[in-house]
């Protein structure tokens, strides 16, 4: 089971509503982040089991770096996003994505879908 949790998120108010519906599914937030070198510092520091990555940070920030990290530490992640639609880059084809607006149930899918 994908227990510790890296939250990559800028809205301080949606990174909150992960984090509270990630408890409740009996997961364990190791950090949230809202920018590249914060992510970063968390990949290269803490356990970290799977990741819900934000596609676009704060002052246009963009996640790439965050997810070739993961990627090379062999770490599952999703991709956060109220825009996205088709993979930005290769690293984020076959991803699963979590649309915004999302609920409990969405979350809950999302940690099925980086187990499968």
């Amino acid at each position: 089971m994908l227990v510790n949790i890296l939250v990559v998120e800028d809205d301080p108010l949606v990174a909150m509503m992960l984090e509270d519906y990630l408890d409740l599914l009996g997961r364990k937030t190791v950090a949230v982040v809202e920018d590249v070198a914060s992510a970063l510092a968390a990949i290269a520091d803490l356990q970290i089991d799977a990741a819900f990555v934000d596609l676009h940070l704060a002052g246009s920030e963009k996640s790439e770096p965050i997810a070739e990290a993961l990627y090379k530490k062999q770490i599952s992640f999703l991709v956060c996003t109220g825009g996205f639609v088709q993979p930005a880059t290769p690293i984020y084809e076959g991803r699963p994505v979590l649309m915004k607006p999302f609920n409990f149930e969405k979350i809950e899918e999302g940690l099925r879908a980086l187990q499968a």
